[in-house]
C-alpha cells in the first residue's frame, strides 16, 4: 500500500498504520493500541476515510496521565515481549515516571516542531 506523505500529515487510519508498521503487530493489537491512545487523550479523530476513523495527535497537552498508564504489570510486559520483543520490555523496565515531565518542554537549542 503506497501512502502519500502529504496525506499522512492529515492523520492516519488504523489500516494505514498496520500496513506501514514493521513491528509485527497484529491488526487487532494496532486497533487496540490506537483506541487506547485516543481514549487517554493522546490521539483524536480528525476525519473519516470511508468507514475508518482518521487519527491525529491531540492539539493540546494531555492534562493528566491515568495512574494505570504509570504502572504496567507483568502480564502486560509478557504481551509486549511476545508481540514486539524482549528488548522493548528491557527498555521499559529502565523507564521511570517523572511528575510534570512533558514532551512540550524543549531545550533552547532544539528546533520546535511545526505545530507549535
Amino acid at each position: 500500500m503506497e501512502i502519500d506523505p502529504e496525506e499522512l500529515s492529515l492523520g492516519i487510519t488504523t489500516n494505514q498504520y498496520f500496513t506501514l508498521q514493521n513491528l509485527g503487530l497484529s491488526k487487532d493489537s494496532v486497533k487496540k493500541y490506537i483506541y487506547e491512545l485516543a481514549n487517554n487523550g493522546f490521539l483524536q479523530i480528525t476525519d473519516y476515510s470511508g468507514k475508518s476513523n482518521v487519527y491525529n495527535l491531540t492539539k493540546s497537552e494531555v492534562a493528566y496521565i491515568n495512574d494505570d498508564l504509570k504502572r504496567i504489570d507483568d502480564s502486560i510486559h509478557q504481551i509486549i515481549c511476545r508481540e514486539v520483543g524482549e528488548w522493548v520490555v528491557d527498555i521499559m523496565m529502565e523507564d521511570k515516571f517523572v511528575e510534570d515531565l512533558s514532551i512540550m518542554n524543549f531545550d533552547s537549542e532544539v528546533k520546535k516542531p511545526p505545530w507549535l
